[in-house]
């Protein structure tokens, strides 16, 4: 069922917008922040903010997507930002299409977003949430992948239960970097001797060392 949006553009107060609690853009804030006050500063304030009516009664509206400009303005001292209000819509509506705005505009936290998509899933399930979301049945299965580790297990690691010599390194991908390492591991581990993941890992990084050093010489 579509949802039915009625779209009103207005002049507001800043003091009567709030951010949501789920925006999946945490990281590295403070530098789009300077560079969303920048863009301001140069060019002007170009795009509204997409809003909803807030639930919160000490505010009007909740932003969905325009975050970094709201704290932009907030930061240069402006006290009325253009909105696009999407009316009323509920918190499952409302993360569905931040999800999907940040996904199109292609800039997210990925473990942050995977949280999101995981608690969408639990209430909808997933063959809805495929439905709403721009992603792939194997996008969603990373995100919901991502979102099953226990990342504070991993920071609070004992290092004392460690192989001596050897490094535990945990990394989160998007999903088409994901496929390229993949790719590259495979293709490593076909050349004779190598056997598992972590020398094929270190098979590649050897060969783009080498091979940086001979663009140099």
């Amino acid at each position: 069922m579509a949802i039915d949006f009625k779209v009103r553009i207005q002049r507001v107060p800043i003091a009567k917008v709030k951010t949501n609690p789920w925006n999946p853009r945490k990281e590295n804030e403070a530098t789009l922040i300077d560079k969303a006050v920048r863009s301001i500063q140069d060019v002007g304030f170009c795009g509204a903010l997409i809003v909803r009516d807030s639930k919160d009664p000490q505010y009007r509206y909740e932003v969905i997507d325009g975050e970094h400009r709201y704290k932009a303005l907030i930061k240069m001292g402006e006290s009325i930002c253009s909105v696009i209000s999407l009316g009323d819509m509920s918190d499952t509506e409302a993360q569905m299409l931040t999800l999907n705005l940040n996904l199109i505009q292609g800039e997210m936290l990925v473990v942050d977003m995977a949280s999101v998509v995981s608690d969408l899933s639990e209430r909808l399930g997933p063959d809805i949430l495929k439905e709403k979301l721009v992603l792939n049945d194997e996008e969603l299965a990373e995100l919901l992948s991502l979102a099953r580790i226990d990342w504070a297990a991993y920071a609070n690691e004992d290092t004392s239960t460690r192989i001596v010599n050897q490094i535990k390194r945990v990394f989160v991908f998007i999903p088409d970097a994901h496929e390229i390492i993949k790719e590259g591991l495979r293709r490593a581990m076909a050349v004779d001797g190598i056997s598992d993941e972590a020398s094929a890992l270190a098979y590649v990084c050897r060969e783009y060392k080498r091979s940086r050093e001979e663009e140099v010489e």
